[in-house]
């Protein structure tokens, strides 16, 4: 167990956002339309 317990660092890297495309309309608030919900953490 102690193996899998190494501490490495950890890297964020932060990038500018690319193009931005909405969804396709049968694809908007799928969730919602189908009875599904998200994770419940």
């Amino acid at each position: 167990m102690s193996d899998l317990q190494q501490h490495k660092p950890v890297a964020t890297v932060i990038v500018p956002l690319g193009a931005f495309q909405l969804a396709e309309e049968g694809q908007q608030r799928y969730l919602e339309k189908h009875g599904a919900s998200s994770c419940s953490l």
